[in-house]
């Protein structure tokens, strides 16, 4: 996949507030850059088999979904893309890396659903969730759950489990992949979650590790 393409005019400043909180501007390369490892180190486990229903926790723009959409093929694959709309972000949310006192501008799914269409999802097949609803409860059980630089990075994998009924919204042989800092060790994270149990944690390029947890029958 080449680099991703960005809607990126002086006039579209609800996408510029987005992308100044990434620290990412139209020619940056660090977003291809992180997509293409977490595919590389990724690709052989979670889609050796396309999965047909993908939640994207924690998507932002949806990123991660468009790459894996292009790279893997997965035009016939659900995608979930769920995360909070059109607000400020600060400590409130509970995210540990910012913490200073004034908002900074957060995600607009508004714009992930222009992100993804620009960068060649099927439309038909993606649909966002705000994760100021309850909306989450209603989806399709998903094969795959990913939250690279929120579940695990951020947040606790144990309260998002149970906070997003990562039991329930899963089928029987679901995978969930959380990134995780490189300054924590493995045995910091849960090895158990529900009726899923860590099957590898994987190194990435950059500063995360990817945990991945397989769903136990």
């Amino acid at each position: 996949m080449n680099d991703f393409k960005f809607n990126y005019t002086s006039d579209n400043q609800k996408l510029m507030n987005v992308l100044m909180h990434l620290q990412i501007d139209s020619s940056d390369k660090q977003y291809t850059e992180r997509s293409e490892d977490e595919y590389l180190m990724l690709k052989d486990i979670i889609f050796e088999n396309k999965p047909k229903v993908i939640l994207d926790l924690g998507s932002g723009i949806g990123r991660s979904s468009a790459y894996f959409n292009g790279m893997a093929e997965l035009g016939d694959t659900k995608f979930y893309l769920a995360d909070y709309n059109g607000q400020d972000f600060d400590k409130k949310k509970e995210c540990g890396t910012h913490d200073n006192a004034k908002p900074i501008a957060y995600n607009d799914l508004s714009i992930t659903e222009s992100f993804c269409e620009n960068n060649g999802m099927n439309m038909d097949n993606v649909k966002t969730i705000n994760l100021d609803t309850d909306e989450i409860n209603g989806i399709e059980r998903a094969n795959l759950v990913y939250s690279f630089h929120c579940i695990g990075y951020h947040w606790s994998i144990e309260e998002a489990f149970t906070k997003y009924n990562l039991s329930k919204n899963t089928s029987d042989d679901a995978m969930l992949v959380f990134g995780s800092r490189m300054t924590q060790e493995v045995e910091d994270y849960p090895e158990k979650i529900g009726d899923f149990k860590l099957f590898k944690a994987i190194p990435g390029k950059f500063l995360q590790r990817f945990l991945i947890y397989k769903k136990q029958k």
